[in-house]
């Protein structure tokens, strides 16, 4: 039976086809996500949010007052949001609707590569890649307050898991440290790695200097 890995190498139509409806998809995400925003500049008012420095100063701010709030937690997570917002504000300086666009590619191709990298590691059948779209659908048919750190989680696990399974041990570091800087649960996907592998030794270090890097990028906040 032929799995859909080797389908990869020779079915450009196919992943075409998958990436442009998980961008059609992402599409119609950010409208509704987005819904007050109903003038005739809609892509350029997206645009000014993505590119504005307010919208990341309750992450970037190095003061680190414990309010009780959820939100909290959020400072340490300012990796991705300072590359984040560079990104966007050199793309609205070149043209003000360009942030707009960066923000669907940027994301669908994550979910994409997620994809590629789930059908590299398990053997998938074609109906599967049905499954997969169908639950792309469905999740982004809900309203998200924070899609952009899912979606970058997903990429990682997916990373993780691939990287795990071929025994590139530093590949899996790399997706274990990035996956803590977005998102403080990242530290879950350290637990993939007893899926393909039983060496508690190696998962030590990994914990260990997954653990070490994310203390040095935060200590300016956790030092408060």
């Amino acid at each position: 039976m032929k799995t859909y890995p080797s389908l990869l190498k020779s079915n450009y139509f196919l992943n075409t086809v998958i990436l442009l409806f998980i961008i059609f998809v992402f599409i119609n995400f950010v409208h509704n996500n987005l819904g007050n925003y109903q003038s005739d500049n809609f892509k350029i008012e997206v645009s000014e949010q993505l590119a504005s420095d307010k919208t990341y100063t309750h992450i970037l701010e190095r003061d680190c007052e414990v309010t009780g709030n959820m939100h909290d937690r959020h400072k340490v997570r300012w990796v991705k949001i300072l590359a984040l917002k560079n990104i966007f504000q050199v793309s609205f300086n070149i043209n003000e609707s360009l942030p707009y666009y960066l923000n669907i590619l940027l994301h669908s191709f994550i979910l994409f590569f997620s994809f590629l990298l789930i059908s590299k590691t398990f053997a998938t059948e074609k109906k599967y890649i049905l499954l997969f779209l169908l639950y792309i659908t469905f999740v982004f048919q809900q309203y998200l307050g924070e899609y952009s750190y899912s979606i970058f989680e997903m990429f990682f696990l997916s990373l993780a898991l691939y990287s795990s399974k071929n025994k590139k041990h530093f590949l899996f570091l790399t997706s274990c440290v990035l996956a803590t800087l977005n998102r403080e649960s990242g530290f879950i996907i350290l637990l993939t790695w007893f899926i393909f592998n039983v060496e508690y030794k190696k998962f030590l270090g990994f914990f260990l200097l997954t653990s070490a890097i994310f203390i040095i990028v935060n200590y300016q906040i956790l030092e408060y």
